[in-house]
């Protein structure tokens, strides 16, 4: 998980519990493809859920859960080793559509993405969740499936993958504020209900959560903070103490960063406090120092998220007429570093 402010309290009476007659049907689709597990630890969360059938979609460590199942290692929820319903090597695998689909993914490629989907998904029923870093990650999955319901997700939860198979949960993370995501084709009733399900769900999964009304506003505030730590970890190489440390230019530059976010999130209509940038820089300076997932990534020779942290803020900012010349350097270096990192893969 990117380094962020310390999430907010939560409180999981506040959103209704029910039975259903019909067991959801969720696919956890690739749960396995994260520096930090987060959709192992949902998919976790969802198995403890009877009134659920839960499908996974695991890669790296596919043939370690489907012949000895997962097992998570956290000291809030215990140690436990979990067992599926089904566990997938791919989605084209599952010959059967489903009522969740949970994407946990790294948003590098959500265009390809949704239409990898497209096997396991009927539009008129299916809600699609999103738990992934950056902004408008929605919109390709909207635009392939129009009639879709989409939940969108910020989550503060933090677990990593120690060896295939074995995930170690963070015990100082753990938290999903949850909203839906509109549209013109949306039809309100059912996706309130869908929604209502979904977090009677977390619930019964015993985890953290918030039902939001504006879910893009805390994207938003997310990104404020991902848009800084992630970029700046990644080409200094240093944790965010280190960093911040390195000379009586760092904290300056950072702020400014984070209020050129907050600049850009206010001319597109989000709600946003304006001393954004001055309560994250407190709470890090506050807390012990981070990297960033993005780091993690660089280091490991997998894909950074680029584009849903710094590409997609970036030309909202050109788009409406905004200066942003620090995200912009950013954004560019970034780039030219996953492109080399790629070419070494090769």
């Amino acid at each position: 998980m990117s380094s962020d402010i310390t999430p907010p309290a939560y409180n999981t009476d506040s959103s209704p519990g029910r039975k259903h007659r019909d067991l959801p049907k969720f696919l956890d689709y690739d749960f396995s493809n994260l520096e930090f597990r987060i959709g192992s630890f949902y998919a976790f969360i969802f198995s403890r859920c009877k009134d659920a059938n839960v499908t996974v979609v695991a890669r790296s460590n596919y043939e370690t859960v489907k012949a000895h199942g997962l097992k998570l290692n956290s000291i809030v929820h215990g140690d436990h080793i979990v067992r599926f319903d089904r566990v997938l090597s791919s989605p084209a695998k599952a010959g059967r559509t489903f009522d969740y689909v949970v994407c946990a993914h790294k948003a590098i490629d959500e265009d390809n993405s949704a239409g990898s989907l497209a096997c396991v998904i009927d539009p008129q029923k299916i809600t699609v969740v999103l738990i992934q870093n950056g902004i408008g990650i929605e919109e390709p999955f909207r635009q392939a499936f129009p009639p879709m319901t989409i939940i969108s997700c910020v989550t503060w939860t933090g677990a990593k993958q120690i060896e295939l198979g074995v995930v170690q949960h963070l015990e100082r993370w753990e938290g999903l504020q949850i909203g839906l995501y509109s549209g013109s084709a949306c039809d309100e009733s059912r996706d309130r209900q869908s929604l209502d399900i979904f977090a009677a769900l977390l619930q019964q999964g015993g985890t953290r959560y918030e039902v939001v009304p504006d879910i893009q506003q805390l994207r938003w505030k997310k990104i404020v903070s991902n848009a800084a730590w992630n970029p700046i970890t990644t080409l200094t190489q240093m944790k965010t103490h280190a960093w911040l440390q390195s000379s009586p230019d760092a904290l300056p530059l950072t702020r400014k960063l984070m209020t050129e976010v907050v600049t850009i999130a206010q001319k597109a209509g989000v709600d946003l406090d304006p001393n954004t940038p001055g309560l994250i820089l407190e709470e890090m300076i506050n807390n012990a120092s981070v990297g960033s997932s993005m780091f993690n990534d660089l280091v490991a020779g997998k894909p950074m998220e680029v584009e849903p942290i710094l590409g997609k803020p970036l030309r909202k900012a050109r788009e409406l007429g905004v200066d942003a010349p620090i995200l912009e350097t950013l954004y560019t270096l970034v780039t030219a570093v996953n492109i080399r990192s790629k070419q070494a893969v090769k």
